[in-house]
């Protein structure tokens, strides 16, 4: 058997983000006969950090003061000798600069991933990122629409970028649905059979738009009085919109659930899933309705089209447009075939961003620098 090649991915935080996921998907589909993988991390956001231990890689948390300082450059470099690191690959801005500069050191071929749009998230980012692409192997973009953003903001050569889009496991957790699961959740939540269930899973910030949705559903509620809104995420922005729930006379309507798990049942209960995002560089979320066979209604906006086609797998209205978004959900509770003909066109579409698809372009790229 041949000597495995050693991998290290440098990240700040094994938190509940899109990068992390990604991350950890990686980490449950790289070829264990070929590869050994080591992940790096240094803030205290770790909800995921058992799922990354059950995959059976190393993960090791560093304690930095200071992210960016010579100590942390030499922690890094440490470990990369420790584990005879054949490929550094970095997530995220902070990650990247460390991994710049270990990589200069010891000779580690290096890889970026860039999971944000727009990039470069901070303007002095773009001449960081310009010096960077100098050394660097890679660039792995998350979707099309990123790799148009940073070839825009910076020098970096095109065929150093590479798109490999975001994937999500497409196993029978997607598929299965466990009745007591659901009406267990039903329960905790007060819905009555009667009740139309419309959903969305994000990070309660400005850029996922929930303020939009909420401003649509007295839109809606004018013909559709058994409206249920179920909204699953923390963020800064919570007691914002707890608060406009209540100019809205919404308290009875939506529900603010904070961050959950169980993704897959909530997906279950959702009659419709609402995705009202701006600036989305994939949205694992939408990947996640789309595996569910859920009608999605989401913004013609940054990389979603490159998921959901408008009248094919779902229904695309302008962002920032709480009146465009009553209309779609009025659609597609007046024509439930139309809506279950968009969910399952979408759940087919969806097995071309399966993570095993995603893991083995990946692994393409690491063959051909170590080749």
């Amino acid at each position: 058997m041949n000597k495995h090649k050693n991998i290290t991915h440098l990240i700040p935080t094994l938190g509940i983000g899109g990068a992390e996921k990604v991350v950890l998907n990686i980490c449950k589909n790289y070829d264990k006969e070929k590869y050994a993988i080591t992940v790096i991390y240094w803030l205290d956001h770790k909800e995921l950090l058992n799922d990354f231990k059950e995959t059976g890689v190393k993960v090791i948390k560093l304690d930095f003061k200071n992210t960016i300082s010579l100590k942390t450059v030499y922690k890094v470099c440490k470990i990369l000798k420790t584990h005879s690191t054949d490929i550094l690959h970095t997530h995220f801005f902070d990650a990247d600069l460390i991994g710049f500069f270990a990589s200069l050191i010891t000779r580690v071929p290096l890889i970026i991933n860039i999971h944000s749009y727009p990039f470069p998230v901070e303007r002095k980012h773009s001449f960081r990122y310009k010096i960077l692409s100098l050394f660097v192997k890679k660039v792995l973009c998350v979707s099309e629409t990123v790799k148009i953003h940073v070839l825009k903001e910076t020098n970096i050569k095109p065929d150093l970028i590479e798109v490999i889009h975001n994937g999500i496991e497409l196993c029978p957790e997607n598929e299965k649905k466990d009745t007591q699961d659901i009406t267990d959740a039903k329960n905790s939540f007060r819905i009555s059979r009667d009740n139309i269930i419309i959903g969305n899973i994000s990070r309660l910030i400005a850029d996922k738009g929930q303020k939009f949705l909420i401003q649509a559903i007295p839109l809606v509620l004018k013909q559709y009085p058994n409206l249920k809104v179920i909204i699953v995420g923390d963020g800064p922005l919570k007691s914002d919109l707890s608060e406009l729930t209540k100019k809205l006379s919404l308290e009875n309507i939506v529900i603010f659930t904070g961050t959950m798990t169980n993704i897959a049942t909530l997906l279950n209960i959702f009659d419709i899933f609402v995705f009202p995002t701006f600036n989305e560089a994939l949205g694992l979320t939408v990947l996640e309705a789309m595996a569910a066979a859920k009608p999605i209604i989401a913004t013609n906006d940054a990389a979603i089209p490159e998921l959901i086609k408008h009248n094919e797998e779902g229904l695309l209205v302008s962002p920032g447009n709480p009146k465009e978004i009553a209309n779609a959900l009025i659609f597609m509770i007046e024509n439930p075939e139309k809506a279950k003909e968009f969910g399952l066109k979408a759940k087919e579409k969806v097995k071309m961003f399966s993570a095993a698809i995603m893991v083995s372009k990946i692994q393409k790229v690491y063959d051909d620098i170590l080749s």
